[in-house]
């Protein structure tokens, strides 16, 4: 299936999927199939279904920029998932399935946070141990039947060093997936 595994909302993605054939090597067409998508999201009133359009054997697909910009309204990547289904008469085939991320379309925002969730959690202990370290070093207290028990400096310690490991690790993958190469890996050249 050629539905493109990532999308920015409010774009007009297209594409096309080719004729296959079933399970007993029967070819599945758009003569005589219908192929149609069904797109479903974490929110039960989100869901999707796109009927392709006979092109070739195949059958072409389109989504509008209304219905992408509505699979991405909280302006954080969003994740939906997929099954394309091809029907004749009574009888169906399960083509495909996978998963689709939509992207924010940063023009429609006023702000945005990239951040990944690892990311925000350093920032959040990271913060944590500075107000730790200029002052606040309750780490329990109660008042009347009420008590709040902090985690130790030592834990926010090792909770940082790992979200620091994970924050490198997630920085590195997307620097070889942007063709960077690996930030880590040091080429030498010598010369005669």
């Amino acid at each position: 299936m050629n539905i493109p595994s990532t999308i920015i909302a409010g774009d007009t993605p297209s594409w096309v999927d080719s004729s296959f054939t079933d399970g007993l090597g029967a070819s599945v067409d758009s003569s005589a199939y219908t192929l149609t998508y069904s797109l479903r999201g974490a929110d039960a009133a989100a869901k999707l279904d796109l009927q392709g359009a006979p092109s070739g054997s195949g059958w072409q697909f389109s989504l509008a920029a209304a219905a992408s910009a509505a699979l991405n309204t909280s302006g954080q990547a969003a994740r939906w998932y997929w099954a394309a289904r091809a029907a004749k008469g009574g009888t169906v085939l399960t083509a495909g399935e996978g998963t689709l991320l939509v992207k924010p379309n940063l023009a429609a925002l006023t702000t945005f946070d990239g951040r990944s969730q690892a990311e925000q959690i350093l920032s959040t202990v990271e913060a944590a141990i500075l107000a730790r370290s200029t002052g606040d070093f309750v780490t329990d207290y109660t008042i009347g039947s009420r008590s709040l028990k902090k985690e130790p400096m030592s834990a926010l310690l090792a909770l940082r060093d790992k979200y620091r490991l994970i924050v490198s690790r997630e920085r590195k993958g997307q620097a070889i997936k942007n063709g960077l190469g690996n930030p880590t890996r040091l080429g030498v050249r010598f010369r005669p």
